[in-house]
């Protein structure tokens, strides 16, 4: 299924190839924290303040967004934002496939930002994760002050986490694969 919504998304002229790569695996990762917040409700009692649900959900959807904004969604509302290698991509890469008669120079960079985007991508998401567990752990343990609920939150947390990088890391990697395959 993330397989065609990658693949629907690229036919799209409008969507840029970066935000189209990152949505799929930002999608998991949304789920793995949904399961996160599960487990933290099955384990945890926020009857006190009421802050987890809020701060969780807050921080994920925020988290959720910084990344495909970064890589050039605000391109569908006409405002050019992205950083210059992920510019290079977008700028050669239409459809799912590299622009005929490019240089070699050009190509260079492409594949250079490609190795970029890939070990970009994983330091993106290792942050994101963090700030949601640690940031919602904070957020927990400054308001309720139960200790039990942030240890709940940290375990949780590094559980979906794990889950959704696991997952999301393969995934860019065979999403690439076809523009890689053909340089």
């Amino acid at each position: 299924m993330l397989f065609k919504l990658f693949n629907w998304l690229v036919k799209r002229k409008r969507v840029p190839y970066c935000a189209a790569l990152v949505i799929p695996p930002d999608i998991w990762s949304i789920l793995a924290g949904i399961f996160g917040l599960i487990l933290i409700f099955v384990r945890a009692d926020f009857e006190i303040t009421g802050t987890g649900t809020i701060t969780f959900l807050s921080l994920l959807c925020i988290s959720a967004l910084a990344v495909p904004l970064e890589c050039g969604f605000l391109q569908l509302f006409g405002i050019k934002w992205e950083r210059k290698r992920i510019k290079i991509l977008n700028d050669n890469i239409l459809n799912g496939h590299l622009r005929s008669n490019l240089s070699t120079p050009t190509l260079l960079e492409i594949y250079s930002s490609l190795e970029y985007l890939n070990k970009w991508l994983v330091k993106k998401h290792i942050q994101y994760i963090s700030i949601v567990v640690i940031g919602s752990s904070l957020v927990e343990g400054l308001f309720s002050g139960q200790l039990i609920n942030v240890s709940v939150i940290l375990i949780a947390g590094f559980i979906a986490g794990s889950i959704a990088f696991i997952c999301s890391a393969p995934l860019w990697e065979l999403l690439m694969f076809p523009v890689r395959q053909r340089m």
